[in-house]
């Protein structure tokens, strides 16, 4: 689990092609304080990659087609900023919101605004039901940063975050621009209720068939 309280900025070294899946190196600029071990965790633009190799600064990372196919990685390139988080340990303090590194959809950045300090970015989801997990006032990982969510626009699937100025030196979302992708994580405690709310309601749905078929017969 992570926090999406970003450590900072690595920077892609290498990216190898191996069939359909792709091998990363990241030069993480000392932000991954040793210990460091292979099959360890890393949060990664907000995604959840294992630790493949490690080359002194640097450390590798195997992205797989499910991976590419649900992520930005998918473009990834050489010179690329990546946000970086080291997984929660026992006794941390949570200081963003609890993250799983599983994500779900890429969005797009639709509008930039900055207005006297009030920086915020306006978002495009890309699956339409990612909608019944985002909540006004509620969290959503962004490139794995923890957000609060300032504005939900159903009609247009479109959310707003407004970002501090030490989140904007420290992670990606500071250097994108209108039409760039970012990785999207709603909220786990949001999803399970929406899930379970639909499950009731295509449960009671069922139900009502059923009735409706029997009254049907029984006239």
């Amino acid at each position: 689990m992570f926090t999406g309280i970003a450590l900072g900025l690595g920077v892609v070294t290498e990216v190898e092609q191996h069939d359909a899946a792709k091998r990363i190196g990241v030069d993480h600029k000392g932000l991954l304080k040793p210990p460091l071990v292979l099959g360890n965790s890393v949060l990664v633009n907000g995604v959840c990659l294992s630790i493949v190799k490690i080359d002194g600064a640097s450390v590798w990372f195997d992205l797989i087609p499910e991976t590419l196919r649900l992520t930005t990685f998918a473009n990834i390139q050489h010179g690329d900023a990546l946000n970086l988080e080291k997984p929660l340990g026992f006794g941390d303090e949570l200081g963003g919101h609890v993250i799983q590194g599983h994500i779900e959809s890429v969005g797009e950045i639709r509008e930039i605004l900055d207005e006297k300090g009030d920086f915020r970015l306006r978002i495009h989801t890309v699956r339409p039901e990612l909608s019944s997990a985002i909540i006004l006032k509620g969290y959503i990982a962004v490139d794995g940063v923890s957000l609060t969510v300032t504005s939900w626009h159903s009609e247009s699937q479109t959310f707003e975050v407004a970002l501090i100025p030490d989140t904007l030196s420290k992670t990606t979302l500071g250097v994108k621009k209108v039409g760039s992708l970012v990785n999207l994580e709603t909220d786990i405690a949001n999803r399970v209720i929406a899930q379970s709310v639909q499950i009731y309601l295509s449960q009671v749905e069922e139900r009502l068939t059923r009735l409706e078929a029997a009254l049907a017969h029984e006239q």
